[in-house]
């Protein structure tokens, strides 16, 4: 009698190849998708069973066609990557050359891939330049024929250039022409890179994240940004800039995000459609504070603060003018306010919000991710927020759906903690585990997710340091995601 094994096998073997071959593919993306290296497609345990399943993998383009390759850590990256552009056929590309993260972790600073293995793909790399898709490249030094050329690239969407530990030395970052000609690029983001040294059609990119400098070519790029709807801008230094005399027209922007010395510029843009600021990575040494630029942003000409249905804003120095606040800012929905100051900040909004309930009056969610409710001052505090502004309507007719705190302790509050969800209002708490919010899929583009990945030990950058070093953390913290995409 022919075993259980032997019958299986004798039933895959009669599928046609086509749905075989969509089956192999399932299986490659499905581990491409926990561990994203193109070195290992080839040793998928799929792609060795027999010869046949293995002809079906060569000979399916889209097993090939994400490639993501460490060619500092691989010596076989560029064999691999001829593989992979050969046998993806005419299918768009989707490429990605890292640096693996326990090198970057060590601040070191990978000497230029030789020039040799850069030989040996060229040809058929720049062949591939009329099918690449999507583009990124961490902290690799790229050849002057691929970076300072104008190359056609009709398909290309999303472009992610980190050179943050590239040394100049090491390649000529003065001109960037690589994207010169990509009439369908949208998604941008520069890490390592002024906006000044490379070449793009600017007025097309809908999605900008960019390092910034303080010269007039930064600023003359983002006047060319007419038809942007995301900007993140970041600035290493801090700025005390009192010239009001030039504005930056951002007509279509509806989502803002500034970091570390960029919230300066805010009060020279103009913005009437934006929805949603965020200003991050401040620090005590800041001239201006987070709130401060919120007001001075609202008040100025040009700017339509009730459009506005997202803050959030970090304090540091001295707490914010709640009540002027919610005055320029009406339509406020989400709120979100991280207090690192010795002050109650955290605490006392939540009882000015449960006390006065004509500020804010559209809040339906509010989060305070450095609160830690383990006082009676704070339990009071949450109780109040929950008694005027869940279990009651503002006089705007909204009621506070959502809290976020940084820690609660339910063995000392599981009464508490269970009083407050049998009103219907979605706690949140970074610890216990059992509170944390659960990872949010995308709500972005297919080329912004893919250019904003989820984090994992492969991959590090600038902003997995800033946001351990908010947590309190000197390691990113592996519950810590950003946006989800294809890699």
């Amino acid at each position: 009698m022919m075993s259980s094994k032997q019958a299986n096998g004798s039933l895959i073997s009669l599928l046609p190849p086509e749905i075989l071959s969509i089956i192999i593919a399932h299986a490659v993306a499905d581990a491409f998708d926990c561990t994203p290296d193109s070195a290992l497609v080839v040793r998928h345990p799929v792609l060795q069973t027999c010869h046949n399943w293995r002809e079906l993998g060569h000979a399916t383009p889209q097993i090939w066609s994400s490639i993501k390759l460490y060619p500092h850590s691989n010596r076989d990256w560029s064999e691999m990557l001829l593989t992979s552009l050969r046998r993806s056929q005419t299918l768009p590309l989707d490429l990605h050359l890292a640096t693996h993260a326990n090198l970057l972790r060590q601040r070191m600073f990978r000497p230029p891939l030789p020039d040799h293995e850069w030989d040996a793909v060229r040809d058929e790399l720049l062949a591939s330049t009329p099918r690449w898709r999507r583009v990124r490249v961490d902290n690799i030094t790229l050849p002057g024929w691929l970076t300072s050329r104008n190359h056609a690239l009709p398909l290309l969407v999303s472009l992610y250039l980190n050179w943050q530990y590239v040394q100049e030395a090491d390649m000529d970052i003065s001109s960037i022409r690589i994207a010169s000609a990509a009439p369908a690029l949208s998604y941008v983001r520069l890490e390592g890179v002024w906006p000044r040294t490379i070449h793009l059609l600017w007025s097309r990119l809908t999605h900008l994240h960019a390092d910034l400098d303080y010269d007039h070519h930064g600023i003359d790029a983002l006047r060319e940004c007419h038809s942007l709807t995301s900007l993140t801008l970041d600035i290493s230094a801090y700025r005390d800039d009192t010239d009001l005399s030039f504005f930056i027209d951002l007509p279509v922007l509806r989502r803002l995000t500034m970091l570390r010395g960029a919230t300066w510029l805010i009060v020279h843009l103009r913005t009437p459609q934006l929805q949603k600021i965020v200003l991050r990575d401040g620090n005590e040494l800041a001239i201006r504070t987070h709130c401060r630029e919120l007001l001075r942003f609202a008040e100025k000409k040009g700017c339509e603060g009730a459009t506005i249905t997202s803050v959030e804003f970090e304090a540091y120095n001295d707490l914010p003018d709640w009540a002027n606040l919610s005055h320029l800012y009406p339509s406020i929905a989400h709120l979100r306010f991280t207090n690192y100051s010795m002050d109650r900040g955290d605490s006392d909004l939540m009882h000015t919000l449960g006390t006065n309930p004509d500020i804010f009056l559209n809040l339906v969610s509010l989060a305070v991710p450095q609160l830690e409710v383990m006082r009676e001052f704070d339990r009071e505090g949450i109780r109040g927020l929950v008694d005027h502004r869940v279990l009651q309507a503002s006089s705007a007719g909204v009621k506070l759906r959502e809290i976020e705190v940084k820690h609660f302790f339910p063995t000392r509050l599981k009464e508490h903690l269970d009083g407050l969800r049998a009103t219907g209002v979605a706690l949140y708490a970074h610890r216990p585990v059992d509170m944390r919010r659960p990872p949010a899929e995308t709500d972005l583009e297919e080329g912004e997710a893919w250019i904003v990945h989820r984090r994992r030990d492969t991959d590090i950058s600038s902003e997995d340091f800033w946001r351990s070093r908010d947590e309190g953390n000197t390691s990113v913290d592996e519950e810590e995601y950003t946006t989800r995409g294809i890699w």
